[in-house]
């Protein structure tokens, strides 16, 4: 009996120690239908049951930029283009949209006042 428990507890542990790696989502970049500005989504987490840090970045295109940058928790299995949709309001506007696991849905409004000409 003694030797199933600590098979049990080696198995566990190395379980535990197998999840601990970091995860990093391939990105996702949408441009505004001016092509003056972009959005990038890049999102990491540490285990599957840890949700993703998901940072999303405004950029101005030309010249390239950072204008800002925020962090957003999603809980997903992945952060991908099937639960991740860029709905462009006007140039300068759009809104992010997140599904996740449990189906609920986060939406990210992201707008920027900026001179256009």
């Amino acid at each position: 009996m003694k030797k199933y428990s600590i098979i049990t507890i080696v198995f566990i542990s190395q379980l535990i120690l197998m999840s601990c790696e970091k995860k990093t989502s391939q990105a996702l970049v949408s441009q505004s239908p001016d092509q003056k500005l972009e959005i990038s989504i890049q999102a990491e987490r540490y285990t599957s049951l840890d949700p993703w840090m998901v940072s999303i970045t405004l950029n101005q295109i030309n010249p390239k930029e950072r204008i800002a940058t925020v962090s957003q928790e999603i809980m997903a299995s992945k952060i991908d283009t099937e639960n991740v949709s860029f709905n462009w309001v006007d140039n300068s506007s759009c809104q992010l949209t997140f599904t996740q696991t449990d189906g609920s849905v986060v939406n990210v409004p992201v707008r920027i006042e900026y001179n256009s000409k």
